[in-house]
């Protein structure tokens, strides 16, 4: 009895699925990380990601967007620096949108663990163990603030272009800084 009245006040709550409208996206950006001495070289990657709406009868009219993601790229060479660079990030974002006419931007905070957070290593310009000590700071949690200002819709297809995500390094905080350029997201409203 508890369980079928526990379903139906959860049915009457959630919006039923024909209102719910999901968002797959693949896109391709460039991120590089920045250490106290120099930056790192740009880290090209794809990514795919998934968002629905929330907050709205209709939730492709939603003002709220949860999603999260997975972007792959090749690291940086690391050079004679020791440790583990996997070659993907995974995300969480909570993006706040707004819809005038085909334009469609998203702004919003991202938090991820990234394995792309190899600065390099340049042998002419300052000894080894400056960049031991400088690779050390760059740890894998982050946190960034990402804009879209160039986001456009379709019926249910989704065009952006010059994503801007701004944020650092979480461990320790600040240490280190990072920036991804969205090139070009593709996706589609399900």
């Amino acid at each position: 009895m508890r369980l079928t009245l526990t379903l139906c006040l959860l049915s009457w709550t959630l919006p039923a699925w024909g209102q719910v409208r999901h968002e797959l996206s693949t896109s391709y950006s460039s991120l590089t990380y920045g250490g106290f001495f120099r930056a790192g070289p740009g880290v090209h990657a794809l990514e795919l990601a998934y968002h629905r709406g929330f907050g709205a009868e209709e939730g492709d009219q939603a003002p709220l967007r949860l999603g999260v993601g997975f972007r792959a790229g090749i690291p940086n060479s690391a050079g004679p620096i020791s440790g583990t660079f996997l070659a993907g990030e995974l995300f969480g974002q909570v993006q706040l949108r707004t819809r005038l006419g085909f334009w469609e931007p998203v702004v919003g905070p991202e938090l991820g663990l990234s394995g792309l957070t190899a600065i390099g290593w340049d042998r002419a310009r300052m000894p080894e163990d400056v960049y031991l000590i400088e690779q050390q700071r760059v740890g894998g949690l982050y946190l960034g603030f990402t804009a879209a200002p160039l986001r456009f819709r379709w019926s249910a297809f989704t065009v952006s272009v010059a994503e801007l995500s701004v944020g650092t390094t979480l461990s320790p905080p600040g240490a280190t800084a990072r920036l991804r350029l969205g090139l070009l997201s593709l996706g589609v409203v399900l």
